[in-house]
């Protein structure tokens, strides 16, 4: 019940955005919103504990967050779990103090 009730959310938010390519629950364990630019492709997935793993769907994507944030981001990276950000490169303030990289995202 609970995956439906994200499911349903992030489609009625992100569906039509213009890097999303899909929104599906995977094996009634997680839903996951795929995102795909023509360089990119990776997923968040969200299970019933509201926790949000990034998934690099490509090496190319794994490599680039590495270099990106200046960190080892493996393919499968628990960034979000009980209401808290679990990794420094998705905080604000500390995003803010890096310097901007050149190479661009999308």
């Amino acid at each position: 019940m609970i995956l439906q009730e994200i499911l349903g959310h992030l489609r009625e938010n992100f569906l039509y955005n213009q890097y999303v390519e899909k929104i599906e629950i995977y094996k009634n364990q997680v839903v996951y919103i795929d995102i795909k630019t023509e360089q990119l492709f990776f997923a968040l997935d969200i299970n019933e504990n509201y926790e949000i793993f990034l998934v690099c769907r490509n090496v190319y994507t794994q490599k680039f967050f590495c270099q990106y944030f200046n960190c080892f981001v493996g393919f499968k990276l628990k960034v979000f779990s009980k209401n808290k950000v679990l990794v420094d490169f998705l905080n604000i303030e500390y995003d803010c103090k890096r310097p901007l990289n050149p190479m661009p995202i999308f």
